[in-house]
């Protein structure tokens, strides 16, 4: 009885631990399959999502649409008037005439000029057929309307005015002056001016006549000691003559002597 009893029991224990592994496992199973699915699905929606932003950089985003186009302008329309189509095509006749009238040369004349300045041509005395209307006695075919006909020409122009020569002396630079200059004298030291130690620039003004010789000479500025030579010397100066409008005239102008002490 004991023994039977003994056996029981550790069957029992057997299959309580078969059921508790079978229950183990199949919990672990579970929940590693149920682990695999989530990681795969959550992979999977990861791949897409990093593909759509790889899509969304590499496509650019599509051009804003063209402006509407600007409203026509207004125009005003402007009636336009048809000139009057005139038909001057010869046509030929179909039967032969058996007279031809000559036509007067007053009817040609009208024919040419219009019936507006037919009365015009008509009236002029003396007109010649095919002039314009508002001509003169004697004109010629294809005349200027409003000319002067037999009018007398028009007077010659005045003869060109002589150049003037100025009456009194043209002034010339310095520079001129010297330029001009044929013959130019040194001014002597004065031994008075030496002894005192007096030095300087004298200006002296002079005036030219027609053949270039001084006839006047005055000093402007300068030593007192020194004027006096520096007019001397200036009235010995000659130049060439200055020709204006083809003659010759007088020339004023100053010169410029320098004093130096050695």
């Amino acid at each position: 009885m004991f023994d039977t009893m003994v056996e029981s029991t550790s069957q029992v224990k057997d299959a309580g631990r078969r059921s508790a592994f079978f229950a183990v496992t199949f919990i672990i199973w579970v929940v590693g399959f149920t682990g695999l699915v989530i990681w795969q699905v959550w992979t999977y929606a990861a791949e897409l999502s990093q593909s759509a932003n790889d899509v969304t950089l590499l496509a650019p985003p599509p051009p804003p649409p063209p402006p509407p186009p600007p409203p026509p302008a207004a125009t005003t329309s402007v009636p336009q008037t048809k000139a009057p189509v005139i038909d001057d095509t010869f046509t030929a006749p179909k039967e032969v005439p058996k007279e031809i009238k000559e036509i007067p040369k007053q009817a040609q004349l009208r024919s040419r000029v219009g019936d507006a300045g037919a009365s015009d041509a008509a009236g002029m005395v003396g007109g010649v057929p095919g002039g314009v209307p508002g001509g003169v006695p004697g004109g010629v075919p294809g005349g200027v309307p409003g000319s002067t006909g037999d009018a007398a020409p028009p007077p010659p122009p005045d003869p060109p005015k002589e150049a003037q020569v100025p009456s009194g002396p043209v002034r010339k630079s310095e520079g001129v002056l010297k330029g001009n200059a044929i013959n130019r004298v040194q001014p002597d030291y004065p031994a008075v001016a030496k002894s005192a130690r007096i030095q300087g620039a004298v200006v002296v003004e002079i005036v030219i006549d027609e053949q270039g010789q001084v006839i006047s000479a005055r000093p402007v500025s300068g030593p007192a000691l020194l004027q006096q030579a520096a007019v001397s010397a200036a009235r010995r100066w000659t130049f060439k003559p200055t020709i204006l409008n083809g003659q010759p005239v007088k020339v004023s102008g100053a010169i410029t002597f320098n004093f130096v002490l050695n």
